[in-house]
């Protein structure tokens, strides 16, 4: 938003206004008029003008101030982000000057926030299965029947003539019998799992660097740009 008044002056006329009212109208001791030229302003508190308007529709409210070269002023904003506008055609032509407090992230980075995640799992003996969930250095495989007895890994019952009829396959279960065994000197070695455990931190900054950024943008048939950018180091 560009709010391109307060005190404007030169060796031929002075504006100044202070907004000590609650409409537009004209400038507080001089008499000019405002125009909205692009979006819609108000007075608020009777002492600043603002545009509840996207900034991204860059809302301009003008003055004539009476000469095309050799102005100069004071201009004061509430807040960051607009500026004021010179050599003003038109809604589609003008230029205008924005200022932003920018933050560089820089200096004096460290390590912080640290914390430790499984970065593998991994057995210590050879025959061991090693997974997300389990870390076993020996099992054994049991089989039961719902009906019948076991044979093998099948289910099977006697006949009234004394034969064995076959049933269907016994269901097999794995018993971890070896206990779990870590690779890793730093794992977590409990009944569920074999964790290898790294640490990993994000990055924080000690200290902050401020600084001003000026713009001066251009707008030319309707299409805004940026004309140029200054940095303004802060002390």
């Amino acid at each position: 938003m560009f709010i391109p008044l307060g005190t404007l002056g030169n060796v031929f006329t002075t504006i100044i206004d202070t907004f000590d009212r609650s409409s537009l109208g004209t400038t507080t001791t001089t008499g000019h008029k405002l125009t909205q030229l692009r979006q819609s302003w108000s007075i608020q508190s009777s002492n600043y003008v603002i545009s509840s308007a996207a900034a991204n529709t860059y809302p301009l409210l003008t003055v004539d101030v009476e000469q095309t070269d050799q102005v100069s002023g004071t201009y004061t904003s509430r807040y960051l982000g607009n500026g004021p506008a010179f050599w003003v055609t038109d809604a589609n032509n003008w230029w205008a000057a924005i200022s932003n407090m920018r933050v560089a992230l820089d200096r004096n980075p460290y390590s912080c926030n640290c914390y430790s995640y499984c970065s593998s799992y991994t057995c210590a003996c050879g025959n061991g299965r090693a997974d997300t969930m389990n870390c076993c250095c020996s099992y054994s495989t049991t089989y039961s029947c719902g009906s019948g007895f076991v044979v093998g890994s099948g289910c099977y019952q006697y006949t009234g003539d004394g034969f064995l009829e076959y049933l269907g396959p016994a269901t097999a279960s794995t018993t971890c019998t070896g206990g779990f065994t870590c690779a890793c000197g730093n794992a977590i070695a409990d009944s569920m799992s074999c964790c290898c455990s790294a640490t990993a931190c994000n990055t924080c900054y000690q200290d902050y660097s401020y600084y001003t950024e000026i713009k001066v943008l251009q707008c030319v048939a309707g299409t805004v740009s940026t004309y140029s950018t200054d940095i303004i180091v802060n002390a």
